[in-house]
């Protein structure tokens, strides 16, 4: 054994120990990340495999000046579980007043490491290789962002362009609607289809998404390629991403984006959630309300109910004033009870004002906790029973797992008594509870969702 691995070092609850000891502390603690970890992805083999390959590699620990050096690396590739010669260590850390390397955060990081790795490593180059699936989710980001409106997409020789109008305040104030277009693909294919296509491109903003995340100084390649292609004056904006601003994006909001994460890894959404609070050192209101979305059995409709009433109190709690959640309220014939309703009195939203100006007095959710999509025969006797009452206003929420099967008899139901009924499934639940995270309204899934069901009449 290397002497410089008997250096005393601060370890994983401030305690001094030899360097040796930290580091076998901490594969004992990676090893048993890890064995839970391969518990959640046996679903998919390919997958499995690669995080069986995850291993923690180290090296010697040396001192310069008042700094010193060690390697301390996840590897999931064969051919980088060696330790690379000194002059590449990166790993510099200070020390304490005793001297001593302060390496106490290793054990507050190795999770942050791991859950990289699967992003960086196993989950990107998959997700950037869907090129379908990739598109759709670059649209979907630009137009919930940016508020874009999304045109029509083309292959232009190697590279993806997506078309987005925007609107923009020209010299003379007046709102005018400009083309953006975003062109996907790597550093060289976007560089030959500039060039190509240089007259058409110098006419349109310009959005880059480069495919090619492994490479740091892609910013300053772009920068260069634009002043030697498009040189003089023009209005023309260009903006980059790399599939790296992805990767981190994903890194970062992992628990929250498990569904969409979970079209790649196909290990289940339940299981791609479970995976990312396991890589997670905290867990907040938000996510444990998905996760026990995520675990709730079906049939079990008082627990579903109770849940939904906890998922609606977070979500609305701030867009009512007074917020009043009233629960299974039974009518004075005994003959119906409603779940949960709400009193849409000073509402925050424009969609919920809108709604009680047309007489929705208070909000109807009905919790329906069924395995599969629910017929509209199962619900149709629910909706007649419910919106006699003019509070009501005919509109109503269902609140299932899984949605409904026969969508057509819904809106044939729409036209013949002009009665609304949306519903909202777990993945509109979760989406809603992640536009609260993120500081927004809750209310916007429920308004795309009523004018998505006004489209369809």
């Amino acid at each position: 054994m290397s002497q410089s691995r008997e250096i005393k070092v601060v370890s994983s609850y401030g305690d001094i120990v030899t360097f040796e000891e930290h580091v076998s502390r901490l594969s004992t603690y990676f090893e048993a990340i890890k064995r839970d970890i391969l518990e959640l992805t046996k679903g998919n083999d390919y997958f499995y495999h690669f995080l069986q390959k995850m291993h923690l590699v180290y090296g010697d620990i040396y001192f310069t000046e008042n700094h010193c050096k060690y390697y301390l690396h996840i590897a999931t590739e064969e051919a980088k579980q060696t330790v690379p010669p000194q002059s590449e260590w990166q790993a510099s850390i200070s020390l304490d007043d005793n001297g001593y390397p302060l390496l106490i955060y290793h054990f507050l990081t190795i999770k942050t490491y791991m859950r990289a790795k699967i992003v960086y490593d196993f989950f990107m180059p998959q997700f950037i290789s869907d090129t379908a699936f990739f598109q759709e989710f670059v649209k979907d980001i630009l137009v919930g962002i940016f508020d874009w409106k999304y045109v029509s997409n083309d292959k232009i020789n190697k590279c993806v362009e997506l078309t987005f109008h925007y609107k923009n305040i020209d010299y003379t104030f007046f709102m005018v609607s400009k083309a953006v277009k975003v062109l996907i693909g790597s550093f060289q294919d976007i560089k030959e289809c500039l060039q190509n296509f240089k007259e058409e491109y110098s006419r349109k903003d310009i959005f880059i998404i480069d495919i090619d995340y492994d490479k740091a100084k892609l910013p300053e390649m772009y920068t260069n390629l634009f002043e030697e292609l498009f040189k003089g004056p023009n209005e023309q904006k260009w903006y980059f991403w790399s599939a790296g601003s992805f990767a981190g994006f994903f890194d970062i909001h992992f628990r929250t984006l498990s569904s969409c994460i979970n079209s790649i890894l196909k290990i289940g959404k339940r299981e791609t959630f479970l995976l990312g609070d396991l890589l997670s050192d905290t867990i907040d209101t938000q996510d444990q309300l998905i996760q026990d979305l995520h675990s709730l059995q079906t049939g079990i409709n008082t627990t579903h109910e109770e849940l939904v009433k906890k998922i609606l109190t977070f979500c609305f709690n701030d867009e009512f004033y007074p917020f009043n959640i009233r629960e299974q309220v039974t009518t004075l014939n005994k003959k119906r009870r409603r779940d949960f309703t709400i009193d849409n009195k000073k509402p925050k939203e424009d969609f919920w004002k809108s709604l009680k100006a047309k007489g929705v007095e208070q909000i109807l959710f009905d919790a329906k906790n069924y395995r599969g999509k629910i017929c509209y025969d199962q619900v149709a006797g629910t909706i007649h029973r419910y919106l006699v009452n003019p509070a009501f206003g005919n509109f109503m929420i269902i609140v299932s797992r899984n949605g409904i099967d026969d969508y057509t008899e819904l809106l044939e139901h729409y036209i013949r008594k002009g009665e609304i009924v949306l519903f909202l499934t777990d993945e509109d639940l979760i989406a809603m509870i992640n536009a609260k995270r993120r500081e927004e309204s809750a209310t916007t899934i429920i308004e795309e969702i009523y004018h998505d069901f006004l489209r369809k009449k």
